[in-house]
């Protein structure tokens, strides 16, 4: 009896081991994986380390994947040798809940699963790291707190400090004077998962002085927003548990909006309506617009699209000033040339808030010279007459701007106002686009430069001529700057404006600054078309440099004194393409006839 109760345990564990194994297989046959966005490192808190490990058929410290039902998923826990089931419910990209039912013997998906029940524990995991995203509400207010008292901390009053990052703000806790456990304390907050699910909730992580646990930094809320009024609860750890509405949790706030918006009207809608992202001349910055026009940020060009770490955000708060220009009723596209000032509530990437008055004017059809103010804290201060001294101005294009025909057409001479070189200018005449500099020196160096024209307008009275120009093929960094055709004493002038956008176009090495000859002459260039072929590296020299004979067509000609910008790449002349139509035809009537003898001989034999 006794060996039989031996052999019947052996055979019971046996047949165990052989039935977790043909699950394990299962699951592999049957797919049952996690879906490609849930794969990678989540925080937990209470679990080892904090961290959890999703691959495409586990997940650590739970179990293997042995069989799913949408978003039930039964585990095998290999250590245990029993089945868990976990439901999920996903939230956003960066963030899961879950509920898991005990341990059981029992491998049927329905069975382990119908035993999780609505009082067990919601898990709440967040992805690391996460892709922050815009938080639900932005601008400044103050609020009251109550971190389970009987009395709201509502003297001195809190504030919610907005930052330039549309996902980030921060808590200015003040110490309350009748609750001796608070104290001022700054804690900045991002966002990393909002959802809604009969109720809005916001997930994130404070960072600030004293923080030095992750199950002090993450954070739930669940919110409500009415006009300029609020109401919110906090968790009292990383999980959402313990939050049962806006005005009941760990910690409550009442929140007010300290400056009030200015209703829709306040918009930007007559200056930048035509793209919602913009960019300057000098290829620096980018300018993204909201949907409503209402506000734009800042971007040093690099950052990554979807990434929020602005520089500055700018918000309309009300138009101060439109300032006619009466004197532009000549101007190449009609009565379009105008400005208008704005009060602006403005806050950078330190998330300090200023007031600062913004004037735009629109300059051509998608023109537009941008200008802001000194910043001060005084609203009624900001559009003084003062605002715009030692500021800097941008003039920007729709970020997509397309190429336009040169203005000005046709062929003149030259002399540079700072050598003795001399040469051609041809506009429009190897492509209606195209402006070709060509230079000669008694050096002997020779060189033609190629611009394209992006925008171009009028200056009146002056009747200067301003053309933005980029090189030819620069699809990447997007760099154009300012060339003024104007009357001065010595004559006709071709210069690059500093003031427009920076002077940084480039002859010979040497900021442009040439003489013209009045006279306008047909263009010479009528039996060849100039084509620039775009390199594709744009940061590498190619063959022909050192060449007292060279055609520059690159896109970083530029002469900066950055980065990356101190060499001058020169495109060799291999890159002018001359175009011969009448030797391919006679190439093709060549190979015709060719054809026509090889079939003759065929024949003979």
């Amino acid at each position: 009896m006794v060996s039989l109760s031996f052999q019947s345990v052996g055979m019971d564990t046996l047949l165990r081991i052989l039935l977790l194994s043909f699950n394990v297989w299962l699951s592999l046959a049957y797919h049952c994986t996690f879906p490609v966005e849930w794969r990678g490192t989540w925080y937990q808190s209470g679990v080892a380390q904090g961290k959890l490990q999703i691959t495409k058929h586990s997940i650590s410290q739970r179990g293997h994947c042995v069989n799913n039902v949408g978003t039930k998923y039964l585990l095998l826990d290999k250590s245990k040798e029993c089945f868990v089931c976990l439901a999920f419910t996903p939230q956003h990209d960066n963030l899961l809940q879950f509920k898991e039912s005990y341990c059981t013997r029992d491998e049927n998906l329905a069975n382990v699963c119908d035993r999780i029940t609505g009082d067990d524990i919601l898990h709440t995991i967040v992805k690391v790291p996460s892709v922050p995203v815009p938080c639900p509400f932005q601008g400044p207010y103050s609020f009251s707190y109550n971190n389970q008292t009987n009395r709201d901390c509502d003297s001195p009053s809190s504030e919610i400090q907005e930052c330039a990052d549309s996902s980030k703000f921060i808590f200015k806790y003040k110490r309350c004077q009748h609750t001796p456990e608070t104290r001022d304390q700054d804690m900045q907050f991002q966002c990393l998962a909002t959802w809604f699910n009969g109720d809005f909730f916001l997930y994130g992580m404070f960072t600030g002085s004293g923080l030095t646990e992750q199950t002090q930094m993450y954070r739930c809320f669940m919110y409500s927003f009415y006009g300029s009024q609020g109401q919110m609860a906090m968790s009292a750890d990383p999980t959402c548990q313990g939050i049962q509405s806006p005005r009941t949790g760990y910690l409550t706030m009442s929140l007010s909006r300290a400056v009030k918006w200015t209703p829709p009207s306040c918009s930007y809608s007559e200056f930048l309506s035509g793209s919602r992202e913009w960019r300057d001349i000098a290829g620096k910055f980018r300018f993204v617009l909201d949907e409503d026009i209402e506000q734009f940020r800042i971007f040093r060009v690099g950052t990554r699209r979807g990434d929020n770490s602005a520089l500055v955000s700018v918000r309309c708060m009300g138009v101060v000033e439109e300032i006619p220009d009466i004197s532009d009723n000549t101007a190449t596209w009609p009565s379009q040339t105008y400005s208008k000032d704005f009060i602006t509530y403005t806050t950078n990437d330190s998330c300090v808030s200023r007031y600062q008055c913004l004037r735009l004017k629109k300059r051509g059809p998608a023109v537009v010279e941008l200008m802001l103010g000194t910043p001060v804290n005084d609203q009624d201060r900001a559009c003084n007459e003062w605002s715009f001294d030692n500021v800097h101005k941008y003039v920007i294009l729709p970020m997509e701007s397309r190429v336009v025909p040169c203005p000005l057409p046709g062929s003149y001479s030259y002399v540079d106002k700072m050598s003795d070189c001399r040469g051609e200018i041809e506009i429009g005449c190897s492509d209606s686009t195209i402006m070709a500099i060509k230079a000669s020196c008694p050096s002997g160096h020779h060189t033609v430069e190629l611009f394209q024209c992006n925008q171009n307008w009028t200056e009146h009275p002056t009747g200067a001529q301003y053309i933005i120009t980029s090189k030819p093929g620069d699809t990447v960094q997007k760099v154009s700057d300012c060339l003024v055709y104007k009357e001065s004493i010595d004559g006709f002038e071709l210069v690059a404006e500093e003031e427009c956008g920076g002077g940084n176009l480039r002859m010979m090495k040497k900021p442009i600054g040439v003489i013209i000859q009045p006279s306008r002459q047909a263009c010479k260039t009528t039996d060849r078309r100039v084509q620039p072929q775009p390199s594709t590296n744009p940061h590498t020299r190619a063959e022909g440099e050192g060449h007292t004979n060279d055609v520059r067509g690159g896109r970083d000609n530029r002469g900066y004194s950055g980065n990356n910008h101190n060499t001058i790449p020169k495109v060799d002349t291999k890159d002018i393409t001359i175009i011969n139509t009448a030797n391919r035809r006679t190439c093709s009537r060549c190979i015709a006839l060719l054809c026509v003898l090889v079939t003759l001989l065929s024949s003979l034999r």
